[in-house]
């Protein structure tokens, strides 16, 4: 049996520079951006291709279909900028763990999470995973921690005074490395580890034998987020994107 070296760490301040600040060429970089209040067709009209166009409007909620249209908008942009093509001609594929991955020898590889107002998005130079989720209040988070986490996890967040943010914390480690493993959400998810510290995991948990560094940051207020890559690429930076951006 051969294991894999997942680290899990938070940092509690993020630097997050402009757009302008980032050169294109960092080993991992995390890109958040906020939907603006009102909703703009710019994206299926000057960047989406006739297929997204299509699925946009399949959308039947106004903030879904804005979050679609803008998601993969950025994406555009942002991939055209590190592979020097023009947004219009950038082409998506699955990989064998069905992970959008882009089409061709880029060099570069990418993710998307989404939640509430908020979209982040990772490019690195190998296999990444980036999630956001917004802590809910309402949602019943007690009823799906047996067979989520493991024990140790359980433990943990019954000996926590904030556990439904701790919930949180540890549930969005899970998903940034699932998303960069491209193994998706299965039977093993109680098995894929979250705890701050070294971890040894089994690689059939895991679909792969490489090790990997999941950390998580802060995003905004009521926002929790994680991104999971290679521990011998360099330290993520963190970039923030104006809406504004979006119209250049």
């Amino acid at each position: 049996m051969y294991y894999s070296t997942v680290s899990c760490a938070s940092i509690e301040h993020v630097t997050w520079l402009t757009e302008t600040e980032c050169h294109f060429d960092d080993d991992v970089a995390v890109f958040r951006f906020r939907l603006p209040d009102t909703f703009s067709t710019w994206a299926w009209e000057a960047v989406l291709s006739p297929d997204e166009r299509v699925k946009a409007e399949r959308y039947y909620r106004l903030q879904d279909r804005q979050r679609f249209s803008y998601a993969r908008g950025l994406l555009r942009i942002l991939a055209g900028k590190y592979t020097d093509q023009s947004p219009n001609s950038i082409q998506f594929t699955l990989s064998s763990m069905k992970k959008p991955e882009l089409s061709g020898a880029t060099g570069w590889h990418i993710n998307v999470s989404h939640a509430g107002q908020w979209v982040l998005l990772a490019f690195a130079r190998e296999p990444v995973g980036v999630d956001i989720e917004q802590v809910n209040d309402t949602f019943s988070w007690q009823d799906i921690v047996q067979q989520s986490f493991s024990r140790q996890e359980q433990e943990q967040l019954a000996e926590t005074p904030d556990a439904r943010h701790q919930f949180y914390e540890l549930w969005t480690r899970k998903e940034a490395l699932l998303k960069a493993t491209g193994k998706g959400l299965d039977d093993d998810f109680a098995k894929i580890p979250s705890l701050k510290g070294i971890h040894s995991v089994r690689n059939d948990v895991l679909g792969e034998t490489d090790s990997w560094s999941v950390l998580s940051f802060p995003t905004v207020n009521d926002y929790l987020s994680a991104v999971a890559y290679r521990p011998r690429l360099k330290f993520p930076k963190f970039f923030s994107i104006d809406s504004g951006y979006l119209e250049h």
